[in-house]
């Protein structure tokens, strides 16, 4: 497969075409399936391809079906049968181009074909990074391939059937109309269909024409139409004759015409410039070559002769550049008194070495000066002035770029939107703007919608899209983002609208506090202190027993602060927590849980008692019948209004009597007390005895 390059080389086919014909059309319309026919004898000739390159790459894998219902007057089509021909057809396997080239190494087109369908891709090399660069050049081979591949099809139908784009429909049915629908299936599921219908009453061939031949010095220029033969035609072979009789092939490869649409301001015709000898009559005649790879019959002829001309100056001193009425004014030096000199041709191209395609002309005498109405204030123009002598021959000065002074900013970008992930990528996207001299775009962010929007990329955004990283580990919960777009000469358009983006919110809110809690008989009261952040949804109070798991007593929405917790088991003990959670769910843990104990109560009836006697106090009280399973009993006194402190331990009895000599004149003693049982547990406190001296 490596004939490949050489041939491409001698062919001069490598560029993309801009001006494919027939089936190699590209309208940049959505992609769907072109497909032609022509009739052969008692054969009838398919040739189908898509319209764009990502479908002819999909089709590569797929396979085509055809169907054909053959019909002899319209109102009989819908009962016609309809016939499925030839199986699947597929591009052949790398084997099948291999034997077909062996069998015919002298057919370049074939092997192009094998190098377009299986041949490496130069712009997938292992590890090449994706860059933007990267994307543009693979889609730049992309195009090439597939531009070179149609072409390939439309000079050789045995590479046409390699490639999977032709089929040939042996011995139709004579007189009648034929209706062929093709079916292209590609593996991702995709169908492009395309349907033609044979009318057995208009079964013409084109011829081509030639428009005009113009005899230069040693060389003669023939031209004709390019929109009319681009419908019939892929390339020309151009032949010569002395006599008008004999006639011989100039080109001994197919001539292809191509133009860039991009730099040329219309369709210019398609030109071949043939050397010849001044003085001697030459007669010309173009072969067109169709999408079949078939030969039209020969244009009618056309006799030219090159001859001597006059030299001409070319003109000097251009300049163009926009006047104050807002056209572009071109200027030139010439000498009017030169010999043979018919007009100034004014011409204007997209590009520098574009094709220049004529606005206007100067006749001699005027002044050197033109001016061009319809001058684009924003795309680039190249303009060239030709002196044109009065047998067509012509001196052409250097183009020069048309100067505009273009102060009007784009207009502000629309339809900026975009999100924010949970790694706190932001992906931004806005509608392209109409401006054809855009530039590209500038990206500016800001913590607040009244702030300094700062610029977030270094250098000019040129796609409709871009991607920013932000730090998720702030307190600030959004992002504002403004875009300004800016045209070729810097001019820069005003803000887009502000985008507002939350950030994912990965910080959770400060954490709840116990302030207080009481533990009464049968119940625990609790108070806290709510978190303080600001996109708290919710409080959880929570608990559970010793060796227990955890359980929501109550979820609290309106901020509230206390809870008495009634369904308890007395002596168990409970561990209790306050959970804050904010808005995205993030739940901020208990800095501190608190662990409550719930007292048994106290047997029924008993009570202590205290009396004065004698200078010290009598504390007496009797256990009742169940007091067996108590073990001890810790009393505890308090002086004054001192805290009560334990005081004395008594082991378990039937009836219990003590005094407190430390007691003086004056103050005020209390006492209290509670068991402790034999399971580990205790009660609560007792009635609190109160004697004062």
């Amino acid at each position: 497969m490596k004939q490949f390059i050489s041939f491409c080389i001698g062919l001069a086919l490598c560029a993309p075409l801009y001006g494919q014909p027939s089936l190699a059309d590209s309208t940049g319309q959505p992609p769907s399936l072109q497909l032609i026919l022509r009739r052969q004898g008692s054969d009838m000739l398919l040739r189908w391809a898509p319209t764009t390159p990502a479908a002819w790459l999909k089709g590569l894998n797929g396979f085509a079906q055809i169907e054909r219902t053959a019909f002899d007057a319209f109102q009989n089509f819908p009962a016609a049968s309809t016939d499925t021909l030839g199986g699947k057809i597929r591009a052949w396997s790398l084997a099948d181009f291999e034997e077909a080239i062996a069998q015919a190494p002298e057919n370049r087109y074939l092997i192009m074909a094998g190098q377009s369908v299986h041949g490496e891709w130069e712009t997938l090399q292992a590890g090449e990074p994706l860059s933007m660069g990267g994307i543009i050049n693979r889609h730049e081979e992309l195009r090439h391939k597939y531009s070179t591949a149609l072409f390939i099809a439309d000079m050789d139908p045995l590479s046409a059937e390699a490639m999977g784009l032709f089929y040939r429909d042996e011995n139709v049915p004579e007189g009648k109309y034929l209706n062929y629908r093709v079916t292209l299936f590609t593996p991702t599921g995709e169908l492009y269909t395309a349907t033609a219908l044979y009318n057995p009453n208009f079964d013409l061939l084109a011829t081509p024409r030639i428009a005009e031949a113009e005899g230069l010095d040693g060389y003669v220029r023939l031209s004709w139409d390019r929109e009319g033969h681009e419908k019939y035609f892929t390339a020309y072979y151009i032949e010569r004759s002395l006599d008008g009789e004999r006639f011989e092939r100039v080109n001994e490869l197919p001539y292809v015409n191509a133009t860039d649409e991009k730099a040329a301001f219309g369709s210019p015709p398609i030109t071949y410039l043939a050397a010849a000898e001044n003085g001697k009559n030459y007669t010309y005649r173009i072969i067109g070559i169709d999408p079949f790879g078939q030969l039209s019959p020969p244009s009618p002829p056309v006799v030219a002769q090159a001859r001597r001309l006059p030299p001409l100056p070319a003109p000097e001193v251009l300049e163009a550049g926009f006047s104050a009425n807002g056209a572009m004014l071109i200027t030139w030096q010439a000498d009017s008194l030169m010999a043979g000199l018919e007009a100034f041709s004014i011409r204007k191209s997209r590009t520098f070495e574009g094709l220049y395609r004529p606005i206007g002309e100067v006749k001699p005498g005027q002044a050197y000066r033109f001016e061009d109405t319809l001058a684009s204030l924003t795309a680039p123009q190249y303009y060239q002035v030709c002196a044109v002598g009065r047998a067509g021959q012509e001196r052409c000065a250097t183009p020069v770029y048309g100067f505009t002074n273009d102060r009007e900013p784009p207009g502000a970008p629309l339809g900026l939107s975009g999100h924010i992930d949970s790694l706190g990528v932001v992906r931004l996207k806005w509608e392209a703007g109409p401006e054809p001299d855009l530039a590209g775009y500038q990206v500016y962010t800001s913590n607040s919608a009244a702030g300094v929007f700062m610029r977030r990329n270094r250098q000019l955004v040129r796609a409709t899209s871009f991607t920013d990283t932000l730090s998720l580990g702030t307190l600030t919960p959004r992002v504002y983002y403004r875009i300004a777009a800016v045209d070729l000469r810097s001019n820069t358009s005003s803000y887009s609208k502000a985008l507002m983006l939350s950030k994912p919110d990965t910080i959770p809110p400060a954490p709840a506090l116990f302030r207080e809690y009481e533990v009464k008989d049968s119940s625990i009261s609790l108070q806290w202190a709510n978190s303080n952040s600001q996109d708290v949804a919710w409080h959880e109070l929570k608990r559970k027993r010793e060796g227990g798991d955890w359980e929501v007593l109550q979820r609290f929405v309106d901020m509230e602060t206390a809870y008495e917790d009634t369904a308890l088991l007395p002596g168990q003990r409970y561990v209790y927590a306050i959970v804050a959670t904010d808005s995205a769910g993030l739940s901020a843990p208990p800095v501190r849980s608190i662990e409550l104990y719930l007292p048994k109560p106290l047997p029924s009836g008993l009570r202590l008692s205290a009396v004065y006697a004698e200078g010290q106090a009598e504390l007496s009280f009797q256990f009742p019948a169940s007091g067996r399973e108590v073990a001890q009993m810790v009393i505890y006194r308090s002086e004054g209004e001192g805290p009560f402190r334990k005081w004395s331990v008594r082991q378990q009895g039937i009836a219990f009597k003590t005094t407190d000599k430390d007691v003086a004149r004056g103050n005020t003693y209390r006492y209290k007390f509670r068991l402790l049982y034999r399971d580990g547990g205790r009660s609560g406190y007792s009635n609190t005895a109160t004697l004062q001296f």
